[in-house]
């Protein structure tokens, strides 16, 4: 039934059960000290909570309509709740004790809306070959004036299809390649004048540079600050405005003003249910014919598996989701979890069908969403209801919240290496469609239909106080609260409340004595393991004082928050796992930071970073993105060696402050087998060259990276090991950058898993070849990509040998490199998709047949070669599918009718010579 409740509760409990049990057999092992009444104590908690853990997995998949029973399950989850304190206070106690005895990123199918995606594509690219061919002065004529911007809604209902529609279009290749502009927004019905000018500003600046959590405060504020009409300045831009509210159009005519400065061809991409903008084009998606939904849902379901009973069942279920690709793929998600007959047949005879068709309702997605979250596994419902709390059109970090799930968890972790159960979990939400990726790196929504449904059908023990609604005059029986509101001047209920886990608040615009309201607003003395302050819009001096009061904090982020001052009387959250202060600028950080000795997980700036005083002794450390090497005690090069567990991303940063070579080797970076990416990195023409050669020559790393980076450098070769082949099986990405004294390459076409090289300003490079290839019949036989870039000096790239050959080999990209003056003819023939050339001209003027070479060739961009006349060979223009011509004289072979047949043709600033 719509109103009752699915058992999450005891989900909840269960899992606190599972926990306790762990961690009362653990204590018991490790603490041989307990003896008489306190060891019988545990041993007997452990046994009768096996007794209700197994009481609760008979009553799990019940409809919860019984209060008596809903009872139950909240007093167990207290009980529960409570014994997992007293055991983190055994730890708490540990920890002290220990202390004192010291001396010191699922690509989604697209099935179904081909037609209006080529409708869309027309309108974008009103040319039926899609080509863009402008000259100087047709350019300048062009840019100004509302015509130069035009506006298409994506009108449909909920579940239809238009955000997969919009972003299908976003990532369209000739859509990234004709626009110098793309953001996407997210809107919510509170959103002002204000804020849409601030999303939009922000939206641009996050597809120039990566949009993700580790984007710095002040770059946020600088690109919020900046004026709109300058940003986008004679410049064509592809702006999607998603899920718009009536709020846009009240709004629509002064924000349509501001976006009148872009270049011809602008395009404002709309999706709404309802709110369609004046004199914009119109694309309504209706609901899909049964047909077409069953071969979605076949899709999804079976894959290539064609069992003709499981095909029946698919149609039968697809006749009752009222045509929505949504709820198709949903379902056919969960089909695909189990291949089995009965399976498919208990979800079409699902009660659920029935119960939403006698309600009336306007949402079709609600039936399928529904029974998808009843067959959910009892953690990944756990998992998905802590997203409904957050607030609308909410993007989250996939990293951040698989963080929350884990220091929130009843499973707590007892490995030391990352999360990667929640990151799986996450992943199978995302897979099933429950959790929604955006077109921003890592940035995932939660669709308003299952946020819905996860509010009016489940226990979730989750809550949003917002704005918009009155809160509850009880909060207690909520464990999980999100608050979304402009001022926290009121009064919630949450001081007594000392069973709240989880806490994140955001908003805040209209608070006056924000520490103050916090304070008294927040709970006293609870159990909280998840506080999140960094999405409160009002900077704070120091964090509240209350936050010393939650000994059971795992997650405390606070970045963002304007925060000069870290207490010292936080070094004592001993159970601090997660710590965030990105955006954050301190003078100085407490002496006991390094006694946070759980904390995994340390997100701040290097200058905060270097304020640590042996951060070595945080031994369980799994992230230090960088760490600046300094000569003083505390913060030498040796706080490395026992920080084993770090894994991701790691900086060296200062490598030139290094005095002594033996503390080098005492870092043990070959020992850090869960670094995947890693940077070494030296103040520009700072260091020796003898003194960069031994210091690199120490710091080998694990086998295991895949990324390395290596920063001016100034010694004239590289060590060996970087191009020890049989050492990197998983190397994948290089990049030598600023490295001016480097006088020969290594022999990278050696290795084996290379997919991604880059290298630039190695300004004492002259030549390429044998020595950079290796001497093996198969050259590079991963690599994909190629880029050099400010190689000032070099002048000869050397063919390869034959039988030799680069057979991946995908994209060439070769900018500011005046002197070279030609390219190699056996890997342009070989599989070579894309060519880029910007301010090489030299290699036109020696070698002005080199385009004949390119057999394979789809894209071909050709910028700043002005003074010498490229020709575009008349086999190129027959086989090329987007030609990208600037600051350039060209001439096509065989004429103008060539040009004609591409896909896409851009041409700016460009001279054109005939030859028939």
């Amino acid at each position: 039934m719509v109103g009752g409740g699915l058992t999450i509760g005891g989900w909840f409990a269960g899992a606190v059960i599972a926990n306790f049990v762990g961690k009362a057999r653990s204590i018991l092992e490790e603490r041989h000290e307990l003896q008489g009444d306190v060891a019988k104590m545990l041993l007997n908690v452990q046994g009768s909570l096996l007794h209700i853990r197994a009481a609760i997995d008979v009553a799990e998949r019940r409809l919860v309509v019984d209060g008596a029973f809903t009872d139950w399950l909240q007093m167990i989850k207290g009980i529960a709740s409570d014994a997992e304190d007293l055991l983190d206070d055994f730890e708490t106690k540990r920890i002290k004790a220990s202390q004192q005895n010291k001396v010191s990123e699922v690509e989604p199918v697209f099935l179904g809306r081909e037609e209006e995606e080529d409708k869309l594509m027309s309108i974008i690219f009103p040319d039926a070959a899609q080509t863009d061919h402008l000259g100087a002065s047709r350019m300048q004529e062009v840019t100004m004036g509302t015509a130069s911007v035009r506006t298409v809604c994506i009108v449909g209902e909920a579940g239809v299809g238009k955000t997969a529609l919009a972003q299908v279009i976003y990532n369209h290749p000739n859509v990234k390649e004709a626009f110098d502009l793309r953001g996407w927004v997210f809107l919510s019905e509170r959103s002002d004048l204000n804020e849409f000018f601030k999303k939009i500003v922000r939206s641009f600046a996050a597809e120039q540079h990566p949009f993700d959590s580790d984007m710095g405060l002040e770059a946020l504020q600088a690109s919020s600050e900046q004026n709109l009409s300058s940003i986008i300045q004679n410049k064509r831009f592809f702006l999607v405005l998603d899920n718009a509210k009536d709020n846009l159009q009240r709004e629509w005519r002064t924000l349509s003003a501001k976006l009148t400065g872009g270049a011809a061809g602008s395009i404002v991409l709309v999706t709404t249910r309802s709110a369609v903008l004046p004199e914009s084009k119109v694309i309504t998606l209706h609901a899909m014919p049964i047909d077409t939904v069953s071969t979605i849902l076949e899709h999804h379901a079976l894959g290539d598996n064609r069992k003709d009973c499981l095909k029946s069942i698919a149609k039968e279920i697809a006749s009752k989701m009222h045509g929505l690709p949504l709820s198709a793929e949903v379902i056919g998600r969960l089909l695909r979890t189990k291949l089995d007959e009965k399976q498919w047949q208990n979800i079409s005879r699902s009660e659920w069908w029935d119960n939403y068709e006698d309600k009336a309702i306007t949402n079709h997605a609600l039936p399928s969403l529904t029974i998808a979250l009843e067959f959910l596994s009892a953690h990944l419902k756990e998992c998905l209801g802590y997203c409904s709390i957050f607030p609308s059109s909410y993007l989250f970090d996939k990293n951040k919240l698989a963080h929350m799930w884990m220091c929130d968890s009843m499973q707590q972790h007892h490995e030391s290496v990352s999360e990667t159960r929640e990151i799986q979990w996450f992943d199978e939400l995302c897979s099933r469609c429950l959790v929604q990726p955006t077109v921003l790196k890592n940035k995932y929504i939660v669709n308003e239909t299952i946020k819905y449904i996860l509010a009016s059908t489940t226990q979730t023990g989750c809550y949003t106080v917002e704005d918009s609604r009155r809160p509850r005059t009880n909060l207690c029986g909520f464990s999980y609260i999100a608050i979304n509101k402009g001022d926290f001047n009121v009064s919630l209920g949450l001081r007594e409340h000392t069973k709240v886990r989880s806490i994140l608040i955001f908003d805040g615009q209209r608070t006056t004595r924000l520490n103050t309201a916090l304070d008294a607003m927040l709970p006293h003395r609870s159990s909280m393991r998840v506080l999140d302050l960094s999405c409160i819009e009002t900077n704070m001096e120091r964090p509240p004082d209350v936050i010393i009061t939650y000994s059971h904090l795992r997650y405390l982020d606070l970045s963002f928050t304007g925060i000069t001052v870290f207490p010292e009387s936080f070094c004592g959250l001993h159970h601090l796992q997660v710590l965030g202060m990105r955006g954050c600028r301190f003078n100085e950080m407490p002496r006991d930071m390094n006694k946070l000795v759980n904390l995994r997980y340390l997100y701040t700036e290097v200058c905060t970073l270097s304020l640590i005083h042996s951060i070595g002794q945080l031994t369980n450390l799994q992230c230090l993105e960088e760490f600046a090497v300094n000569g003083m005690d505390g913060h030498r090069i040796t706080e490395l060696k026992n920080l084993n567990y770090l894994g991701g991303h790691l900086c060296i940063s200062n490598l030139d402050k290094v005095t002594c070579i033996e503390e080098v080797s005492d870092t043990e970076l070959s020992r850090k087998m869960y670094i995947q990416k890693l940077v070494l990195k030296w103040q520009p023409e700072s260091a020796s060259s003898d003194n960069c050669m031994q210091t690199l020559s120490h710091l080998k790393p694990s086998g295991n990276i895949e990324d390395l980076e290596i920063q001016f450098y100034m010694g004239v070769l590289f060590p060996e090991w970087i191009a020890n082949h049989c050492h990197f099986t998983m190397l994948r990405y290089i990049k030598f950058s600023g490295c001016k004294k480097l006088a020969r390459l290594p022999p990278l076409g050696k290795l084996s898993h290379l997919k991604i090289l880059i290298l630039q300003h190695l300004e004492q490079i002259q030549s390429i070849g044998d020595e950079f290839y290796g001497g093996y019949d198969r050259v590079f036989p991963s690599l994909e990509e190629l880029t050099f870039c400010g190689m000032i000096n070099w002048q000869t790239w050397l063919d390869i040998k034959t039988p030799q050959i680069i057979p991946h080999i995908r994209k060439i990209v070769i900018k500011n490199c005046r002197r070279l003056s030609d390219l190699p003819k056996s890997v342009l023939k070989g599989s070579l998709k894309e060519l880029e050339l910007s301010d090489c001209k030299e290699i036109f003027r020696k070698s002005p047949c080199c385009l004949e070479y390119l057999e394979t060739l789809k894209r071909l961009k050709v910028h700043n070669c002005l003074g010498i006349t490229i020709n575009i060979p008349r086999k190129l223009l027959a086989s090329i599918e987007v030609l990208n011509l600037q600051n350039c004289k060209v001439c096509f072979e065989g004429g103008q009718e060539h040009v004609h047949s591409l896909r896409r043709y851009l041409t700016i600033d460009c001279d054109e010579e005939q030859n028939n």
